[in-house]
């Protein structure tokens, strides 16, 4: 029998300060892991919260 993650495609953790994309671990949330350049908590890709910040983020950048 396959196990339900084999499907899964690959997910990311990221942090948003620096950019860095790590994969995630089965298991331990991305706000739970801190990035290993910055140390900043990182967010799981296409995340509710990352959605977030990307839209704030194009606002903040409009003219």
């Amino acid at each position: 029998m396959k196990s339900r993650c084999a499907d899964k495609p690959t997910e990311y953790c990221i942090c948003v300060n620096c950019d860095i994309k790590i994969k995630h671990q089965l298991g331990i949330p991305c706000r739970e892991t801190k990035c290993p350049q910055c140390g900043k908590t990182m967010m799981k890709e296409g995340s509710y919260h990352h959605r977030l910040y990307l839209e704030k983020s194009e606002k903040k950048n409009k003219p």
